[in-house]
C-alpha cells in the first residue's frame, strides 16, 4: 500500500483569523516541497482531497486555494469539484492569452474564485488581473521600492492582495502598512502535510470505462464492479461533492454501483476517470484485489438464493455491501470509518460496521467460510445450509480469479 501527502498552509486575514488554506502536492508526508508542478500535481491533490482525505479534514468549511495549470483554466482537463469555497491560483506558467482569458470568464461563471499567483512588477499577466479576484504577491522575492509600485498599480483593480512568504514580523508589519487583505508564511505557521493510504484503479479498467461511456451509463456496470479501487473511489467522489448545508436535501444514499453511476451522470464520472488516469499511487495487492471481489460476487450470488431477492435490486445492494465490507482489510481501517465518507444506504452500513440485518447476516456467514468456521450459525435458521454456503465461495472464487488474470 501507498500513501498519499496534500500540504496545506493557512492564510490569514488583517485580524489574524484563518480565511482558508492552501492546498498543495507533495510527493510523500516528510517532503518539504514540491516535486511536480505539472498536471499531475494539481490531479494529484483534486483526487487525493476529494477521494481521499476529505475536505472537512483538510480545511474545515474554509475556502481551499488550490494550484492550477494551464490546462485546468482552458478546460482541457476537468474540474469536476463544487465551486463553492474554491479559489483555484493560476500558477506564473499559465500565461495570458485569449484562451487563458476565456477559460477565467467561464470558470467565474461557474462560481469558482481565482487568484493569480507569484505576481510581480512587469508581470506579463495585466491582461488576467480583470479577471482575477485575488493577487498572490511574494514578499521575500519584491523589493521593498517595487513592492510599494506594484500595491500602488494593484489597487486600481477591484482585486484582493495576498502577501506570500511572511517569514518575519518586518515582512508582516510591511504587509500591514501597505494594506494587503491576506496573508501567509513561516513567521505566522509553517505548512503541515496531511496524509491517507490509497488504493488507485487499473489504468486498463479506466480507459475501458472512457471508451464505454461513448455508448452511455449502461455500459460502464459490468467494468466498474471488478476494479475494487475504482469503485471506493467513485463512491467518495459523490460523497465529498454532495452539498451538506443547512435548507439543502440530505446527501445522497446510494444502494449499488449502478445508482451511483446513475448520481454521478455522464460528465462526471469522464471527469474523474480522467483524473484518476493522470494521477498515480499504488493498486490492491492481486491477493487483497482477489478477496475483495470474491467476497462481493459471493454476496451476489448469495442474495439470489434469498426470499429478499424478488425485490430485484437485492443482488446489486448486497454486491456492494460485500465490496465495502472488503475495504477494511484493503485500505487496513474499521468499518465505520470506511461508511461515514461513502454515500451508502442505511441498510448497507448497518451490515458493514454493525454485521446487523440479513446482509450482516450474510456477511458473517461468508467471513466464516473463509475462516473454516461453522458458517451455517450466522445465518437465520432455515436459510441456507453450510454446503451451499461452500459452493457459492467456491464459484465466487473461480470469477474473482478469472477477472484478476484479465485485468
Amino acid at each position: 500500500m501507498a500513501r498519499v501527502a496534500v500540504g496545506r498552509q493557512p492564510i490569514f486575514d488583517q485580524s489574524l483569523a484563518v480565511t482558508g488554506f492552501e492546498l498543495f502536492y507533495r510527493e510523500s508526508q516528510d517532503a518539504l516541497t514540491a516535486a511536480d508542478s505539472g498536471d499531475r500535481a494539481t490531479a494529484v491533490v483534486l483526487v487525493s482531497t476529494f477521494t481521499e482525505l476529505g475536505t472537512q479534514r483538510l480545511v474545515n468549511n474554509h475556502p481551499a486555494c488550490l494550484n492550477v495549470t494551464r490546462n485546468f483554466v482552458t478546460g482541457a482537463l476537468p474540474l469536476p469539484v463544487p465551486p463553492q469555497g474554491m479559489v483555484l491560483e493560476l500558477l506564473p506558467t499559465v500565461g495570458a492569452d485569449a484562451e487563458v482569458i476565456v477559460g477565467m470568464q467561464r470558470l467565474r461563471a461557474a462560481g469558482f474564485r481565482l487568484a493569480l499567483d507569484d505576481y510581480v512588477l512587469g508581470d506579463a499577466r495585466d491582461a488576467l488581473i480583470p479577471y482575477a479576484d485575488i493577487v498572490k504577491i511574494d514578499l521575500a522575492r519584491t523589493p521593498p521600492a517595487q513592492l510599494k509600485v506594484l500595491v500602488e498599480q494593484l489597487r486600481g483593480h477591484q482585486v484582493k492582495l495576498s502577501a506570500l512568504r511572511v517569514e518575519g514580523l518586518e515582512d508582516m508589519s510591511r504587509g500591514m502598512e501597505l494594506g494587503f487583505d491576506f496573508f501567509q508564511g513561516y513567521h505566522l505557521v509553517r505548512p503541515d502535510v496531511v496524509g491517507a493510504t490509497v488504493i488507485t484503479p487499473s489504468p486498463h479498467v479506466c480507459a475501458e470505462l472512457l471508451q464505454s461511456l461513448t455508448f452511455g451509463l449502461d455500459t460502464v456496470d459490468e467494468a466498474l464492479r471488478t476494479d475494487v479501487a475504482l469503485s471506493y473511489r467513485l463512491l467518495r467522489a459523490i460523497d465529498a461533492t454532495e452539498p451538506r448545508s443547512a435548507g439543502l436535501p440530505a446527501p445522497t444514499q446510494v444502494r449499488s454501483l449502478s445508482e451511483a453511476v446513475q448520481v454521478l451522470g455522464h460528465q462526471r464520472l469522464r471527469s474523474w476517470l480522467q483524473l484518476l488516469t493522470i494521477s498515480e499511487a499504488d493498486r490492491p495487492t492481486e491477493g487483497q484485489l482477489s478477496a475483495a471481489l470474491t467476497r462481493a460476487r459471493a454476496m451476489q450470488l448469495l442474495a439470489n438464493t434469498q426470499p429478499e431477492a424478488a425485490t430485484g435490486l437485492f443482488a446489486e445492494v448486497a454486491y456492494l455491501t460485500g465490496l465495502v465490507a472488503s475495504l477494511e482489510q484493503v485500505l487496513g481501517r474499521q468499518g465505520a470509518d470506511i461508511v461515514d465518507h461513502l454515500p451508502l444506504d442505511a441498510h448497507i452500513q448497518a451490515a458493514v460496521v454493525q454485521r446487523s440485518g440479513i446482509l450482516g447476516h450474510m456477511l458473517t456467514a461468508l467471513e466464516a467460510i473463509e475462516k473454516g468456521d461453522n458458517a451455517s450459525l450466522a445465518m437465520p435458521a432455515g436459510r441456507l445450509d453450510t454446503f451451499e454456503l461452500n459452493r457459492i465461495h467456491l464459484e465466487a472464487v473461480g470469477w474473482s480469479l478469472q477477472v484478476c488474470e484479465t485485468g
